[in-house]
């Protein structure tokens, strides 16, 4: 009997441990400093009342029901899911400016020889008489 007893007490401190982490997770980055805030926060996304919400982020729930744990790991889910989503986003954009300054750097800007045209007029250009800009920062900084 005792043993099942420390084995409950052991699971239920790994459960508060665990709800509270997820709180902290689900509070808002804005809010950090303001730690009531972000609670209440908390609780209106969860539809809790404050006080549960906060004994839970504080450590101090002597129990977690189940259906709480649940509605925490589901808004811990959807708060992931988002993240994931906004990466893969975000990957996206990043690969579109690649592309777009790869392009750019070749000269074909997709305007009918527009881009090209300009190129040749650049005061950094390595043509005749011109310094690459890399030589010319160079030349500037030895005094030349």
């Amino acid at each position: 009997m005792r043993k099942e007893l420390q084995k409950s007490v052991k699971e239920l401190r790994v459960l508060t441990v665990e709800a509270q982490e997820i709180v902290w997770r689900l509070a808002p980055r804005d809010w950090i400093g303001k730690r009531k805030a972000a609670i209440a926060n908390v609780a209106r996304l969860l539809g809790w009342e404050f006080p549960r919400t906060w004994n839970i982020a504080h450590g101090r729930a002597r129990r977690i029901d189940a259906h709480e744990m649940d509605a925490l790991r589901a808004e811990l889910s959807k708060l992931e899911e988002g993240a994931v989503k906004r990466r893969e986003s975000l990957d996206e954009l990043e690969a579109r400016l690649a592309f777009l300054r790869s392009s750019e750097g070749s000269g074909s800007h997709g305007r009918g020889g527009e881009g090209t045209a300009s190129a040749g007029r650049r005061s950094h250009g390595a043509g005749e008489g011109g310094v690459r800009a890399g030589e010319h920062a160079a030349a500037a900084g030895s005094g030349r």
